[in-house]
């Protein structure tokens, strides 16, 4: 088994754990995150003083995936966790036999993602109308639909917000929590994507692709 195969195996059983973490909770521990990170510099040092035949595909794509997860994660379009994540999977894994499996995964990862969110919601949506029940109709019907009762990890935050943690909750910029209250049914709200778990799915996939 190459260096390449090997680290591929080792990326994707890292980021299990945070993946999994994220979709339970939607929360990813630092802990966790830290640990694959210095996993993912240890590789990078290796390959600068081992593996010197590197070309600047593989450290251009890994430059690459590292800026794109910093400035998502910056400017609130993604959580930091998920920066986090795209950084891990850029230096562990740019490319492999000229496919840029880092980028390729990430964006796999964000389109099935969304996929996923626009089919939950026009799927919720359908169910009330059919119901004669509140719905959200026209272009609202894939971003939002309204609350069940006990349903977790919805939002009513449309737009990209920036995220703190405060006492275990989850809070927006200015103070105000992220996910609407369990009980608050009837509400027009968003669900939450597990995005590391995407980022680790798209990215097992890519890999197995470009292995196989």
């Amino acid at each position: 088994m190459d260096v390449d195969a090997l680290r591929m195996m080792v990326l994707v059983a890292m980021l299990i754990v945070p993946a999994v973490t994220d979709i339970r909770t939607r929360t990813v521990y630092s802990d966790a995150i830290m640990m694959c990170e210095m996993v993912a510099v240890c590789f990078f040092v290796y390959d600068l003083m081992v593996e010197v035949q590197r070309g600047l595909l593989w450290y251009g794509l890994a430059i690459i995936g590292c800026v794109i997860g910093t400035a998502l994660s910056k400017f609130g379009m993604i959580g930091s966790a998920d920066g986090h994540a795209i950084i891990i999977s850029s230096v562990m894994m740019p490319e492999y036999e000229g496919v840029p499996v880092a980028i390729l995964g990430t964006m796999s990862g964000f389109i099935g993602g969304l996929a996923s969110m626009m089919l939950y919601n026009a799927s919720c949506n359908i169910s009330d109308a059919i119901r004669k029940k509140p719905y959200c109709g026209d272009v609202s019907s894939v971003t939002m639909h309204m609350k069940r009762k006990g349903e977790r990890f919805t939002t009513i935050m449309t737009g990209p917000v920036r995220l703190s943690v405060h006492n275990d909750i989850i809070r927006t910029r200015n103070g105000t929590e992220y996910f609407a209250l369990e009980n608050a049914e009837g509400m027009p709200v968003g669900i939450t994507m597990p995005a590391v778990a995407f980022i680790a799915a798209g990215t097992c996939i890519v890999s197995l692709l470009a292995a196989f």
